[in-house]
């Protein structure tokens, strides 16, 4: 009975010894998946991004895969599809990581209703209570979606909008939902970025003889038209001249506004007669000025779609490769489209066949380097480069740098780099909505001080300082 009881103990041990050595090495060696309490993001795209429909084949199906910055185990998954039910049609959808929770989740049977809608909630969890895996590594696909596209020649795009995820805190068991989301947009039949416009620059201002007549800036390249006269110049000026026409300033979809019946423009022929001996007189040009001008645009980490403020500014320079001089920063006023991608233009004097590197830092965005013509992550905010092969040409040049995220964090008084400052003034401001507050740690632009902007502070930090 003695020999019996002490192989009993035996075996209790070497079992709990086992038992106790798997859990160390999941939950507390460097080699386990892990959840942290705060501090990380996850990166929503659609696989395939881009997709092209014909009228022999309207329908396709994407993924929609989520991958985190380090590994974890989830419980579950809430997040919304957007779509344009005039372009598009939902078809179908498959949970592939968990199930859809029961009365939560769309699944297909929701059809109608999610076309009336035009999005797709998609609620999921994992079947076991421990949660289920996904690594940095690989990452995982959420569901599967199958839309038709109600015309090939039309471009739709599909994207992403709010977002909680729920992992195991593996030092307690306990639910966290605090990620940060990097979340990517579906173009579908040609979606296309936006580009920057440029106002006409004012030409000079003429005093002839015997009228007082001034160059119209936006007429200068309408073919056949001039100058504008004051109509007490009218009846002088008017002799000997075919033809009199509107004064046209702005462009519209058809060209030219009239605004004043009283002003005219005149043909090449009542130039000749009547503005002999007129002095051409330089006048100042609008901003930018410079040699070439760049059309640039931009993405910005945490906002996805057309947020609650549409404008911000962004500080660009930049660095000759040859020279390694520096061009002083200019600020340029970048405007949200729809899907969250911002546009503007500034304007530098730059060297032909040289290579430069471009900086641009927002108004509460680490500094971002950037040398490549069309530079892309796979992560939000991994993008990283050493030497500048950007080149340009006079006049206009554009960019689409929005492959990758400004990161946001650096908040004014910007001193560039995040630190106990940033985390504080975001912190103590929580759940704040006047505008002095909104101005300082509103990063996602949604009109309040949050823990979402908290959170995409937090996921900042491994980057932490302007990129030089």
């Amino acid at each position: 009975m003695k020999n019996e009881l002490i192989k009993i103990i035996t075996i209790f041990l070497i079992v709990g010894g086992v038992v106790f050595w798997g859990l160390n090495y999941i939950y507390f060696s460097n080699n386990g998946p892990k959840s942290k309490a705060a501090g990380e993001t996850i990166n929503l795209t659609f696989i395939d991004a881009t997709v092209t429909t014909s009228a022999s084949s309207p329908d396709f199906t994407v993924k929609l895969h989520a991958k985190p910055s380090q590994n974890a185990y989830f419980r579950g998954y809430d997040t919304k599809i957007n779509f344009d039910k005039t372009k598009l049609v939902f078809k179908s959808i498959d949970y592939n990581f968990g199930a859809a929770s029961n009365g939560l989740g769309d699944t297909t049977n929701n059809l109608t209703a999610i076309n009336a809608a035009e999005v797709i909630h998609v609620v999921g969890e994992s079947q076991v209570a421990a949660g289920s895996l996904l690594t940095l590594a690989t990452g995982g696909d959420l569901v599967t979606v199958t839309f038709t596209a109600l015309d090939h020649t039309t471009p739709a795009s599909v994207t992403i909008g709010d977002t909680v995820f729920y992992s195991i805190n593996t030092t307690d068991m306990s639910l966290f939902s605090g990620w940060a989301f990097d979340k990517g947009t579906l173009s579908v039949n040609g979606v296309s970025t936006p580009t920057a416009t440029m106002t006409p620059e004012p030409t000079v201002t003429q005093t002839p003889g015997s009228c007082s007549l001034t160059a119209c800036s936006a007429c200068a390249s309408h073919p056949g038209y001039s100058y504008t006269y004051s109509p007490a110049c009218t009846s002088s000026c008017s002799i000997g001249c075919d033809n009199l026409w509107p004064l046209w300033v702005g462009e519209d979809a058809t060209g030219y506004v009239n605004t004043n019946n009283d002003d005219y423009v005149r043909t090449a022929a009542c130039v000749t007669a009547c503005d002999t001996g007129g002095t051409p007189i330089p006048t100042a040009t609008n901003t930018p000025t410079g040699n070439s001008t760049l059309n640039l645009a931009f993405k910005i980490q945490g906002i996805m779609s057309k947020p609650v403020t549409t404008t911000m500014n962004v500080k660009v320079k930049l660095l000759n490769e040859t020279t390694k001089v520096e061009t002083p920063f200019q600020t340029v006023q970048l405007t949200s489209n729809d899907f969250g991608i911002w546009t503007g233009s500034a304007s530098f004097n730059t060297v032909p066949n040289t290579r430069y590197t471009l900086y641009a830092k927002g108004e509460k965005q680490v500094q971002k380097k950037i040398c490549d013509v069309s530079p892309n992550e796979t992560a939000g905010g991994t993008y990283r480069c050493s030497t500048g092969n950007l080149t340009f040409v006079s006049g206009n040049n554009t960019f689409n740098f929005s492959g990758i995220l400004l990161l946001s964090g650096d908040l004014p008084e910007q001193d560039g780099t995040i630190n106990a400052y940033d985390t504080s003034l975001i912190r103590n401001n929580l759940g704040k909505t006047d505008a002095d507050t909104i101005s300082k740690c509103d990063l996602n632009l949604d009109g309040r001080c949050d823990s979402q902007d908290y959170s995409l502070l937090i996921s900042t930090l491994s980057v932490k300082n302007d990129e030089q």
